[in-house]
């Protein structure tokens, strides 16, 4: 159905929302997108031939059918099509001239096939036509193990080729023509059928110009030094899921990285998942050194330990380091952390993850098929290398895989939540204490780390550069001492999901911080000290908006940290997430809750001298001032020699603190008092009213003022400074102007002509 028809001088476009049939004789769906472009979608209809299309098709797809041959000209009366998928069918041949008529074809996909990846399948020049394709998938199709190349003669004249996607195939190479494709930048042999098992220093010598290469999951065994040192181009790299690979297939690698062009490679899962811990050594980084990278990810391979001399190897441009899903112990190797001078991204969460050991994964089998050849007692993998880095001494039992890991329950303690409960058993930890010198970690030689910090103190020493910390659900379980965080610059701290069960601090050197994400941690107790070093800077210099400590056992909030939460959101919007903690709802919380009217109700009532009595009086219009005046200090001379003597000449009289207040009177019964006697309270509003204690009192009590004795009254009148930073204005404020008119005022209150401005005020005021 049609929806739209745009019509104009020269053309008209039709829109369409819904499929229509436009194949005769097969129920093919069509629509034409909002460039006009005609889609014809023929797949899952059982076809064992390719129907007539209309010739202006710009997007087909024969998907999921029985087709089996492709003739001469099929296609011959599409010269607009761009896009071709003629996957999953039972196609097992393509006649010499099967894509003629293609010229303008770019994508073409050929996946899940009968025809196998040879000069026997594909006849040399059947893409001819094809010369601007840039995209071609031929994956997950026959293969035979005795090939030892992969035909160059098929593919030459693809001269548009970009992408490339193939079967890898056991002891393959690229044969030379492929060298002439100067444009192929992208080669995926990761898939279903891939199995290369060596990728020697000839596999990929003919395939110069690429820039992506992904050889995941491919059953890749050996990596030879020198199979990446052609790609001097190549800029991320995929080695990932390959079990038997090891760390030392990462180091051969990276050895044909060095002086590239490489910024992201990804090295995940290159043990087995129920392998025996592993430590990373300086060996096996030494080569990254020496490469651009920007983006290094060794996700879920078993690393326990870390070699204590690897920040000597850390890649000097590293920007983002992942290391998510392994099974990380404490380590003087934390200490080499600083020397990652570029890192501004570090993702180690999910630490110590439990693993169904029955899945029918291709490690499952792998399992079942050498169960007999594995022994029960295992050891850490211990290599040694010689003077050329060739690794000479390794432990005969390199793939033995830890069976009793099956029964690690570690994972499951944290699903054990009693209220109150605070781990001091077994599992229960605590950080390691430094003395005074810094010459001793407990348990831990660490005599050639200098901190300088009091055993009380943790030094936490990160990367100068570090931004982002994430160790969520990682198995910590610890008490949060006080800890040091040495020249950090660090935004966002995301440790929910772990057992910190007592948050003591007090923080130290997180003055850049902005998202503190602590939930989830089975945390009953929250010292009053724990934020004093995040909040207790200058209020203007403050960055955290986000504090996030929800799923704990938080029975309730100490008043120094409301209160630094409250002089926080007094100058900008910050959010506090305490939900699903059991918080005591007693006295405490609603006398905060409800502080500043029970401040308000207080100072009224004692106004009477006789205790509470009706806030409602006969005489409410006999208002002793006009208005009272709320302003920083800072502003009292422009007020004093500018605002008053031309407020005055209006005819208005002000309350002025440093003026009209009683002597003797305690400031906050004055504030009161003034406010209750005035008809309007004006606030000059500028950076320095925000960050003062009393000028935020009096904005609060003028607003009680209006909710409880003026009936919903507004009695504010805001004068705006101009330049103020309304980042820092608490919702309250926000909600105000956003609501009411208010007057504005310039930068430079010297010069300013007030005739204007206080008319406006003497109107305001006496409306």
């Amino acid at each position: 159905m049609w929806l739209l028809v745009l019509a104009t001088a020269t053309k008209t476009t039709l829109i369409t929302s819904a499929y229509s049939l436009c194949v005769s004789s097969v129920p093919c769906k069509c629509r034409r997108d909002f460039g006009n472009r005609l889609i014809v979608d023929c797949s899952k209809l059982n076809l064992t031939e390719i129907p007539r299309i209309p010739n202006d098709t710009v997007f087909l797809s024969l998907s999921n059918n029985e087709i089996s041959v492709v003739e001469n000209r099929t296609f011959s009366n599409l010269p607009y099509l761009l896009s071709l998928d003629l996957s999953s069918n039972s196609m097992r041949i393509i006649d010499l001239d099967g894509f003629q008529g293609l010229e303008k074809l770019r994508r073409l996909e050929l996946n899940r096939n009968n025809i196998p990846l040879t000069v026997q399948g594909f006849e040399p020049g059947v893409f001819r036509s094809l010369k601007n394709l840039c995209y071609l998938s031929i994956q997950n199709v026959q293969s035979k193990r005795d090939n030892s190349s992969y035909p160059g003669q098929v593919f030459a004249g693809l001269n548009s080729l970009t992408t490339l996607k193939i079967d890898g195939i056991p002891n393959a190479i690229f044969e030379p023509e492929f060298s002439k494709l100067h444009n192929l930048r992208m080669l995926k042999l990761s898939s279903d059928k891939c199995n290369i098992d060596t990728l020697s220093n000839s596999t990929l010598v003919h395939l110069p110009f690429l820039t992506h290469l992904d050889v995941s999951f491919c059953h890749i065994n050996r990596i030879e030094p020198g199979a990446l040192i052609p790609l001097k181009h190549l800029q991320y790299l995929d080695i990932s899921d390959n079990v038997a690979l090891s760390f030392e297939g990462l180091r051969n690698a990276s050895f044909g990285l060095i002086n590239g062009s490489i910024t992201i490679l990804k090295a995940n899962k290159l043990y087995p998942t129920f392998h025996l811990s592993v430590q990373l050594n300086s060996a096996h980084l030494e080569f990254l050194n020496q490469t651009n990278i920007k983006d290094l990810y060794l996700d879920e391979n078993q690393i326990e330990l870390v070699e204590s001399n690897w920040g000597n190897v850390c890649p000097r441009s590293m920007e983002n380091l992942s290391v998510v899903g392994n099974k990380f112990t404490f380590g003087l190797y934390i200490f080499q952390a600083d020397k990652c001078k570029s890192l501004k991204i570090f993702n180690g969460g999910y630490q110590h993850p439990t693993h169904m050991p029955f899945s029918s994964t291709s490690e499952a089998q792998y399992v079942r098929k050498h169960i007999k050849e594995f022994s029960f007692i295992t050891t850490f993998e211990s290599h040694k290398y010689d003077e050329n880095g060739t690794k000479f001494i390794h432990s005969n039992e390199e793939h033995i895989w830890d069976f009793l890991s099956y029964c690690n329950m570690s994972c499951n303690y944290r699903s054990t939540r009693h209220e109150n409960s605070v781990p001091r058993d077994k599992h229960s930890t605590s950080l390691p204490q430094l003395n005074g010198n810094g010459e001793s970690i407990k348990d831990t030689n660490a005599s050639d780390i200098n901190t300088g910090f009091s055993k009380t103190v943790f030094p936490i020493i990160v990367p100068p550069s570090m931004e982002e910390f994430h160790f969520q659900f990682a198995d910590l379980r610890y008490e949060i001492p006080e800890i040091n965080f040495r020249n950090s610059s660090l935004t966002f701290i995301n440790v929910s999901g772990n057992s910190f069960y007592k948050l003591v601090g007090p923080l130290m050197g997180l003055d850049k911080l902005k998202t503190l994400d602590v939930s989830d941690n089975l945390c009953s107790y929250l010292s009053d000290r724990f934020l004093e070093n995040i909040f207790n800077i200058r209020m203007d210099q403050m960055n955290i908006s986000h504090l996030i400590v929800s799923r704990n056992l938080l029975s309730s909030l100490p008043a120094n940290v409301r209160n630094q939460l409250t002089n926080q959101a007094n100058i900008k919007n910050i959010t506090v997430d305490l939900t699903d903690n059991p918080l005591q709802c007693d006295c405490t919380a609603i006398m905060y809750r409800y502080r500043w009217k029970l401040r308000y109700l207080y100072y009224m009532t004692k106004r009477r001298y006789r205790g509470y009595s009706g806030l409602y009086d006969d005489d409410r219009e006999n208002y002793q001032f006009d208005a009272f005046l709320s302003c920083a200090d800072n502003n009292l001379r422009f007020v004093k020699f500018t605002l008053l003597p031309k407020v005055e000449i209006e005819g208005l009289h002000l309350c002025i603190h440093h003026r009209d207040f009683l002597p003797g009177e305690e400031i906050a019964a004055n504030i009161a008092n003034a406010i209750h006697r005035s008809r309007k309270t004006i606030v000059l509003l500028d950076d320095d009213f925000l960050s003062s204690y009393w000028c935020m009192y009096e904005l609060n009590m003028a607003r009680m003022e209006s909710v409880y004795s003026r009936k919903g009254e507004n009695i504010l009148i805001l004068l705006l400074k101009d330049g103020i930073d309304k980042s820092k204005l608490p919702l309250e404020l926000l909600d105000l102007i956003d609501k009411n008119t208010y007057i504005e005022l310039p930068q430079d209150l010297v010069h300013v002509d007030m005739s204007d401005i206080c008319i406006r005020l003497r109107e305001t005021i006496t409306d």
